[in-house]
């Protein structure tokens, strides 16, 4: 039994040590490969003191879904872990996604992540994509009734991802970090993803399509990661979600998605603006009696999907200087929840400026 770790690198060397340290001293790892989209100069340097690694320099940067399609087609395993640079597994997160997939004849197996180091933020579920998730999201926009909706609906599944204890199904899971069994039934020709896709939605379609396969698709709650999000992402980010959303639409519905809701003068309430901040910020709720559980959270939107999620526990929370450093500029949300009565008891909003 073989399981290969794939990384994509496109000039992120410096998140590699930790990672290449936990998967080269796990013994369920036979080779660690690095799909090098960016041929950084210093990546050699790197993996040199990892004897399991092995690099792979590509022509140019040809998308992530066909950088990891170059490991799987000429590289033979039992299994894939396809992994990203800025993700850190604890130790045995490994074996507790093999043993999970086993167990559950599941063809694809994924973690929960935190957000930090100290397990501060829990990260959400993935949110994936379907015709009527992205009309919930623009009608969550522009409806105050939809909002709180389709904020209590998406509440139901955070919750739930991060309530059980045991293997459970998820219909999507985060590219971030997945294990998958390398089944020539699903994998034809040794693809995992449609490199149609150049950058984002890969993830998604691959779960889509294994859904529609019929094929299991796990969570395995023991099994934990770190994912550093949201590291200064490029300026293209915005219009490469957008294009590969489109091709995701026409995949699955032969059309693309078009903003068919008409556009209302909606403005949340009871909002307070921090304005531009240049250092971590610090949240203050004082009340006599609070509720014996607050969660504070964490988005980029007013309605909160997806978002982090951190318990609140006294009359403040200052937010993780860790997090803060690496965050790109721009505009977000916090906000302080009940989870017991699913009320939302006050919305900071706020920009960080460098």
């Amino acid at each position: 039994m073989k399981i290969t770790a794939i990384i994509v690198n496109y000039y992120t060397s410096h998140f590699l040590p930790p990672l290449l340290k936990v998967l080269n001293d796990d013994r369920l790892i036979d080779k660690i490969v690095i799909a090098d989209n960016s041929n950084e100069k210093s990546i050699s340097l790197v993996l040199r003191d990892f004897n399991k690694s092995e690099l792979i320099s590509l022509r140019n940067n040809i998308g992530f879904g066909a950088a990891i399609n170059e490991v799987t087609q000429s590289i033979e395993s039992d299994w894939w872990l396809i992994i990203n640079p800025d993700t850190l597994p604890e130790v045995g997160m490994v074996e507790k996604l093999f043993h999970a997939a086993q167990k559950l004849n599941a063809l694809i197996a994924g973690p929960r992540f935190y957000w930090d180091n100290e397990k501060t933020f829990r990260l959400p579920p993935a949110l994936g994509s379907s015709l009527w998730t992205q009309c919930g999201i623009e009608s969550a926009g522009k409806f105050d009734l939809d909002s709180r909706l389709v904020s209590f609906y998406w509440n139901l599944r955070f919750q739930r991802f991060w309530n059980e204890t045991e293997p459970f199904f998820e219909p999507f899971l985060s590219g971030a970090c997945m294990l998958l069994k390398n089944d020539k039934k699903y994998f034809k020709e040794g693809k995992i993803f449609d490199d149609r896709y150049f950058m984002y939605y890969e993830d998604t379609d691959l779960c889509a399509e294994v859904m529609k396969a019929d094929q299991n698709i796990i969570c395995v709650p023991e099994a934990i990661a770190v994912h550093y999000w949201n590291q200064s992402p490029s300026d293209e980010k915005p219009a490469m979600m957008w294009q590969s959303g489109e091709k995701f639409n026409l995949k699955y519905y032969s059309q693309p998605y078009h903003n068919h809701i008409e556009s209302v003068d909606y403005e949340p309430k009871n909002i307070e603006n921090l304005g531009n901040l240049t250092k971590s910020p610090i949240f203050y709720f004082e009340k006599d009696q609070k509720p014996i559980k607050l969660f504070i959270e964490f988005g980029v939107n007013h309605f909160f999907v997806p978002n982090a999620q951190a318990d609140f526990i006294q009359n403040f929370f200052v937010f993780p200087e860790s997090i803060w450093e690496t965050l790109a500029s721009g505009n977000y949300f916090t906000r302080l929840w009940d989870p017991v009565s699913n009320k939302t008891l006050k919305i900071w909003n706020w920009k960080k400026s460098y």
